[in-house]
């Protein structure tokens, strides 16, 4: 495989979370077919008045409304039903965090990362390699009061990230290299966490708005940009090569 076409695979991979949703949204259209097309077809008889007395702009806008409010109903059915809303929150805040990593990155705090770095026991949400250091960062969406109980829980799923980032780098003879565990809250449950965030179990929790100002904070020197490049290079690698996504191959 090419360089080209194996990078523009690894693009079109998915987080975990948005695989998810991609898989039980197929199973609730699948099962739901007949009732979501009776309340297309509702949605369509309601326009016809509309139709009739509205011409030119304002019938386009009424049309456009009326289909806005038919998506977004199946959508709130969608979650509601299925109970989706974790997904949807973790792939929210997977994309804020890769938003501050990537001017993290123009500003050089960070010479690079990988997302959605991930084996048959799970995944790393994001991979940091920074001039200070590695850091498996996990990204979590609290729409609620955190608790202890959320960050011993939010700590551990750090730990187990960082263990499987280690394991990673080890297979690809990294072995110098650590990754250091770290939980990034966004959502409403950020502030519930001071501006230096909080250590739990040994993990740092930063809130999402302070991430940025974190990295750009360490110290540099562990890693410079030339083994930054070596690093990144051979996560690439072993991210194309290892798929969890794709069935095993047949004997």
């Amino acid at each position: 495989m090419t360089r080209k076409r194996r990078h523009r695979r690894l693009r079109r991979r998915r987080s975990y979370p948005r695989r998810r949703l991609r898989l039980q949204l197929t199973r609730f259209l699948r099962t739901n077919w007949w009732p979501i097309l009776a309340f297309a077809g509702m949605c369509a008889t309601a326009t016809v008045p509309v139709t009739l007395v509205v011409h030119g702009y304002l019938l386009g806008v009424a049309h456009g409304a009326v289909a806005m409010f038919f998506v977004a109903a199946v959508r709130h059915l969608f979650l509601v039903y299925t109970g989706s809303t974790r997904e949807l929150s973790g792939a929210y805040g997977e994309d804020n965090t890769r938003d501050v990593l990537r001017r993290a990155r123009r500003k050089r705090h960070v010479w690079n990362s990988i997302d959605n770095l991930e084996i048959q026991s799970g995944d790393v949400d994001h991979l940091v390699i920074a001039p200070a250091g590695i850091y498996a960062i996990d990204s979590k969406w609290h729409a609620m009061n955190l608790t202890d109980a959320v960050l011993d829980r939010d700590a551990a799923t750090a730990c187990a990230a960082a263990r499987r980032a280690n394991l990673i780098l080890r297979s690809i003879h990294l072995q110098a290299l650590e990754a250091q565990p770290i939980v990034v809250v966004w959502g409403r449950g950020q502030r519930d966490l001071p501006e230096a965030g909080c250590v739990v179990g040994g993990v740092l929790i930063l809130r999402g708005s302070d991430l940025r100002s974190w990295l750009s904070q360490r110290p540099a020197g562990a890693i410079s940009q030339e083994h930054a490049t070596e690093v990144v290079t051979k996560l690439r690698l072993f991210k194309a090569r290892v798929d969890p996504t794709r069935p095993p191959r047949a004997n």
